[in-house]
């Protein structure tokens, strides 16, 4: 099996990893987290934003500003589309017998 990965392949894989870690980011940012030994409260979201930041360094670093842009463009459609089509869907008439806990 050849593992030689193309530069490109590696801002493709770096881009997905960014737009998941991103709309992720967003999504556990509702979960409060509370640490009683230390008295911290802080929203979940915090534990995964850094991948984010090293992620959008490492992208600005090796590629440049412009493909950066590119790929933080790209999580905010990504994520702008999760909450459409969870909107959308939320909203849709579930069965009868189907019940929310």
């Amino acid at each position: 099996m050849n593992l030689n990965i193309t530069k490109s392949e590696k801002r493709i894989i770096l881009s997905t990893i960014f737009c998941i870690a991103f709309m992720t980011a967003n999504l556990i940012t509702e979960k409060l987290i509370e640490i009683k030994a230390l008295g911290l409260i802080f929203p979940a979201g915090v534990l995964i934003y850094p991948l984010v930041f090293v992620i959008t360094s490492v992208i600005t670093e090796v590629y440049g500003k412009d493909i950066a842009h590119r790929t933080l463009i790209i999580g905010i459609i990504a994520n702008l589309f999760f909450i459409v089509m969870t909107t959308i869907i939320l909203y849709l008439p579930s069965p009868s017998y189907y019940t929310v806990i």
